[in-house]
C-alpha cells in the first residue's frame, strides 16, 4: 500500500509567558492513502531535529498504525448539477485563526458584523451564506418575514463546526453547487488563511468555478506580524505571529476573474461588498 506525504505549511508561534519567551515551529503534512487498509506507521515515520539546549540530534518516531476506511459514501463531493439556491453567495471563514484579536473583538466578529450590516440593509433577497472551518455548511440566514435575519448570525462561531482547519476548497465547491444559473454568478470568500483542510483540493475548486463561469472575489481579514490572542495567568496578552496568509485568496481571485481586497475593519468589509454586489 502506498502513502503520499506532502508538506503543506510551516507555522511559527512566539509567546511571552512570565517574562519567558517561547518559540515553536510546526510542520503540517497531508497524507494521502491510495486504498483502505491498515498502514504500519509505527516507527516508520521519523523526524529528526537539532536540540540547541542539549546540543544533540533528536528523533521523533510515530507510535501508531492507521486504519483507513473507504470514503466513497462518507466524503464524496457532489458530482453533477447546481442546487439553484441563490444567484450570489458569501463564504465566511470561521476557523480558529479567525479568533485572533488584531481586530476588535476578533477577526470573526468583525467579518460577521460587516457582512450582517451589508445584508440587512440590502433590498434584494439574492445572497446566500456559507460558513466554513474544516468543513463547509450552507447557513440559514433568513426568516419567513425577513430576507436576512440579524439574530441568525450569532451562532456562526468556531465551535459551530466539529472539524478544524480551513477548507476553502470545500466551501467553494459547495458554493458553486448552491448558486442559481445566472448570467453573472459570483462567490465571495472572506478569510485569513490558506486552504489546509477538507476534501476538495483548491485547484479543483478553482477549475470547477471556472467551468461554470463563476467569478470568485476574495477579501482578506488580518494583519501580518505579531498578533494577540487571549491572556496569560497574569492578564498579559499572549502574542502569536504569521497568522494571516492571503496567498490562496489572491490566487483564487486571479484565476477566476475576480478581484482580491484587504479589509481593515467592519466598515471596509461593508464597503467592499457594496462594490462587488451593487444594487
Amino acid at each position: 500500500m502506498h502513502v503520499e506525504a506532502n508538506l503543506i505549511d510551516i507555522t511559527y508561534t512566539d509567546t511571552l509567558i512570565d517574562d519567558n519567551f517561547y518559540s515553536t515551529k510546526s510542520f503540517i503534512y497531508s497524507m494521502v492513502f491510495n486504498k483502505e487498509g491498515t498502514y504500519q506507521l509505527d516507527k516508520n515515520v521519523v523526524f529528526a531535529y537539532f536540540n540547541p539546549t542539549s546540543n544533540k540530534l533528536v528523533k521523533l518516531q510515530s507510535k501508531k498504525n492507521i486504519v483507513v476506511e473507504s470514503s466513497v459514501e462518507k466524503n464524496t463531493l457532489p458530482k453533477s448539477g447546481l442546487y439553484n439556491v441563490y444567484p450570489k453567495m458569501i463564504l465566511l471563514d470561521a476557523s480558529e485563526s479567525m479568533l485572533m484579536e488584531d481586530y476588535q473583538p476578533n477577526r470573526l466578529e468583525v467579518i460577521k458584523h460587516g457582512v450582517r450590516d451589508f445584508l440587512t440593509k440590502r433590498k434584494s433577497c439574492d445572497i446566500g451564506l456559507i460558513a466554513f472551518t474544516g468543513e463547509a455548511k450552507l447557513k440559514q440566514i433568513n426568516k419567513p418575514d425577513s430576507c436576512y435575519a440579524y439574530s441568525l448570525f450569532k451562532d456562526i462561531s468556531f465551535n459551530y463546526f466539529p472539524k478544524i482547519g480551513t477548507a476553502i476548497g470545500d466551501a467553494m465547491w459547495l458554493g458553486c453547487h448552491a448558486l442559481k444559473k445566472t448570467p453573472n454568478p459570483i462567490l465571495v470568500v472572506i478569510g485569513d488563511g490558506e486552504n489546509n483542510a477538507g476534501i476538495c483540493p483548491l485547484s479543483l475548486a478553482i477549475n470547477h468555478a471556472k467551468k461554470y463561469g463563476i467569478k470568485v472575489y476574495t477579501i482578506g481579514v488580518g494583519t501580518k506580524g505579531l498578533v494577540p490572542l487571549g491572556h496569560d495567568a497574569q492578564g498579559r496578552p499572549m502574542i502569536y505571529t504569521n497568522t494571516f496568509v492571503d496567498k490562496d485568496l489572491k490566487q483564487i481571485s486571479l484565476q477566476t476573474g475576480g478581484k482580491y481586497f484587504w479589509a481593515k475593519d467592519v466598515a471596509a468589509i461593508t464597503s467592499i461588498l457594496k462594490i462587488i454586489f451593487p444594487e
